[in-house]
């Protein structure tokens, strides 16, 4: 779910020039857009499969340690910017993702 992130971060590792605000916002974006269109998805699978709440909880707790992990090291990045560029990125905070990704 946060491969963008994952691949963006290690981009950035090997390049000279730090990121642009656009390419940290559409990574953003298309992170926050995967999360929410690929998430249901993954939830009505384990409670099909699992049909055990606590077990499901279990299981996707490291998904969303690695998510959460993931934006944290984008958000070290936007950090650097102006606020102006913070914005318009519009990274979700922690607490964001975590309501997002809650296991219910």
């Amino acid at each position: 779910l946060s491969s963008p992130i994952h691949a963006f971060l290690a981009t950035i590792e090997t390049s000279a020039t730090p990121p642009t605000m656009e390419q940290c916002r559409n990574v953003v974006s298309e992170t926050t857009q995967r999360i929410s269109s690929k998430l249901p998805g993954i939830k009505k699978t384990m409670n099909l499969y699992l049909a055990n709440p606590d077990t499901e909880a279990i299981l996707f707790r490291p998904i969303r340690g690695q998510i959460l992990n993931q934006f944290c090291n984008l958000r070290k990045v936007i950090d650097k910017m102006e606020e102006e560029d913070k914005f318009i990125i519009n990274c979700p905070s922690p607490e964001q993702l975590t309501m997002t990704l809650a296991y219910n």
